[in-house]
């Protein structure tokens, strides 16, 4: 099954994407929610397209590698906005959104309890980045009145956001959140 979609998904972003022969620019992000030595061997298998990677900074997003022109293909997470430009071809993430707050996490305004989170967004992942910013635009809090951190901290981290599969066990590289952080259900 897993073969049958990463198949579709080549053939269709060979149709929607201008180069025809050759190599495409393709972000592979650290945390690799698709084999990407899978969609390599199929663009090869199938096609005359060699995928290379993209030479982007690290922590540049898939969209703004594309839109940078550092990227010729990316695969984007389903919650990506809408970009002018760039056509989506198929969801292909079995992701979900994890949030993760620290075990001793008293917030001193029940009222507005966000005021002053620190957020760490693992992987600089845009679709958790956007829900920290959608949450707390609609919690009325402006940038000024929380952080998102561009590394985990044990001591001062109050909320993790995790965009990944639902086994987190099946991404690779440490999960920060494993020891002492404690699952959110509403």
């Amino acid at each position: 099954m897993t073969y049958r979609a990463l198949l579709l998904l080549a053939t269709l972003l060979l149709i929607s994407c201008d180069t025809t022969v050759g190599s495409a620019r393709i972000p592979i992000a650290e945390y690799r929610q698709f084999d990407s030595d899978a969609v390599h061997a199929i663009f090869e298998d199938q096609s005359r397209l060699t995928l290379i990677p993209a030479e982007a900074p690290p922590g540049t997003s898939s969209v703004d590698a594309l839109t940078s022109d550092l990227a010729d293909l990316a695969l984007l997470e389903n919650s990506t906005p809408f970009v002018e430009g760039l056509r989506t071809v198929l969801p292909v993430f079995e992701s979900v959104l994890h949030i993760l707050a620290r075990d001793d996490l008293e917030p001193e305004d029940l009222g507005n309890p966000l005021n002053g989170a620190d957020f760490y967004v693992a992987n600089r992942s845009a679709a958790g980045i956007r829900f920290i910013e959608l949450v707390t635009h609609r919690m009325g809090l402006t940038p000024d009145q929380y952080t998102i951190s561009e590394a985990f901290d044990p001591g001062t981290t109050d909320i993790i956001v995790y965009f990944g599969p639902i086994d987190p066990s099946n991404t690779p590289g440490p999960h920060p959140a494993t020891h002492w952080y404690r699952w959110i259900m509403n």
